[in-house]
């Protein structure tokens, strides 16, 4: 039986839809200008907001998947932890440590298990360009496997995000995922 070494890249893309929020924080901050998030508590600069949606899983199940952002403004770090669920119980999960570089772009490196069990480790940079917020990552493997993956933004109805990504697996071989998160929920902080 051949083994399968394919990581499943899970939605560490959701990362993109948070960071939409993280964004408009971050050029606010370089203004001067304050958010509305940010405008109800300005002595909070720790905010937590959690967002929910569906991915894909790549047995074709639809799982639900939730993410708990942390951010603190002033220091320019943050958390994401991450778990999405098939029907049939299958796990997979994500937790990472998120910087601000001084340009504004986010780099988030962490951890990723997949539907199987299989972890990764992985760094992504995030950025606003003309065109929207792009994703670009890299995930290795146990076995030393790389992946590369880039994933783009837009919104979709009913104030939804649509993520698609595009994977390159260590094989060549390329893969699309679509993933639709509902609006972030803020939680507590500013």
């Amino acid at each position: 039986m051949k083994q399968n070494n394919r990581i499943y890249i899970f939605p560490a893309t959701t990362l993109v839809a948070a960071l939409l929020a993280l964004g408009d924080t971050a050029r606010a901050q370089s203004t001067g200008t304050r958010t509305a998030a940010s405008a109800r508590n300005p002595r909070t600069p720790v905010s937590e907001s959690v967002r929910s949606g569906t991915v894909i899983a790549p047995d074709g199940q639809v799982a639900v998947t939730s993410i708990d952002r942390k951010w603190d403004s002033k220091s320019g770090t943050g958390t994401i932890n991450e778990a999405a669920v098939t029907p049939d119980g299958k796990i997979s999960s994500r937790a990472s440590n998120l910087t601000r570089d001084p340009d504004g772009t986010i780099v988030e490196r962490g951890t990723f298990t997949d539907f199987d069990g299989r972890s990764a480790n992985y760094t992504e940079t995030t950025e606003r360009t003309g065109a929207g917020v792009v994703t670009v990552g890299r995930m290795v493997d146990a076995d030393g496997n790389v992946a590369t993956y880039e994933t783009t933004a837009a919104r979709a109805g009913r104030n939804q995000t649509k993520l698609t990504k595009v994977i390159t697996h260590a094989d060549g071989t390329k893969e699309t995922r679509v993933e639709m998160l509902a609006p972030a929920k803020t939680m507590s902080g500013s």
